[in-house]
């Protein structure tokens, strides 16, 4: 499945059905986009890796979160400040989720990052590498196009609405979902503030990390610094290189 989207991950402009939902989602007194107007920017936006909150998401929950990205019109922003309405800088458009066996290249520059890479490789074996990937439109005259080709951003996270619920990796196996404040789960949450405050003792009974599980819908995608997710970020040729596209 991955190799048939080879093209469509390095288009600069937006092809015919790309640019059909682009037009989809503009105001419907405006007139229709010109594919030279826009530029598409493909993003790794979020995967079932273990984050530097420690904690991850639960394919389910990944699933959602494409399912609400694939109906477009989310903003594309800067910094998850969206009480600042010029801080948007484009549309997300499109939403695939990314199911991939990844070989011992593409395994390295996963792990590049990794929080925990013995538990991020146990994982990898089980689940595979799922990722969220969105596709972006921006106009070709906005100054974000420069941060883009020059590599001045590139780190992404996704923002949205959700309700929560967190589970222990350790107890919920076999399809079973166990949650750190069920009474069978003896294991605390490893919040950075609970490990920082926990003691020695304490410390034996901490899960690994823990896992995020149930969404509501997704809002916007914005450019940071550093995001929560450590592999979230433009997909650029290095990504492309490690998958033999």
């Amino acid at each position: 499945m991955l190799y048939n989207l080879s093209q469509k991950i390095r288009n600069y402009h937006p092809d015919k059905e790309q640019l059909d939902k682009i037009n989809s989602l503009k105001p419907s007194n405006q007139p229709d986009y010109d594919e030279t107007e826009l530029i598409v920017i493909p993003f790794a936006a979020s995967n079932n890796l273990i984050h530097s909150s420690l904690g991850t998401w639960s394919i389910k929950t990944l699933e959602a979160i494409t399912a609400s990205y694939q109906y477009g019109g989310q903003d594309l922003m800067l910094d998850h400040q969206w009480e600042d309405s010029t801080k948007t800088i484009g549309i997300v458009f499109d939403a695939e989720m990314w199911d991939i066996t990844p070989n011992d290249n593409f395994l390295d520059y996963l792990l590049r990052k990794s929080p925990n890479i013995e538990w991020d490789k146990k994982i990898l074996n089980e689940q595979g590498y799922q990722q969220v990937t969105l596709f972006g439109a921006v106009e070709v005259s906005h100054f974000i196009n420069s941060e883009f080709r020059y590599g001045r951003k590139t780190d992404v996270s996704i923002g949205g609405f959700g309700k929560m619920r967190y589970l222990c990796p350790l107890c919920s196996t076999n399809g079973k979902q166990v949650e750190f404040t069920d009474e069978e789960c003896p294991h605390y949450m490893p919040t950075q503030w609970n490990l920082a405050y926990a003691s020695e003792k304490e410390l034996q009974a901490f899960a690994p990390y823990y896992i995020r599980d149930g969404w509501d819908f997704s809002a916007e995608l914005s450019m940071v610094f550093e995001g929560n997710c450590v592999q979230a970020r433009v997909i650029d040729e290095r990504f492309l290189q490690m998958l033999s596209i």
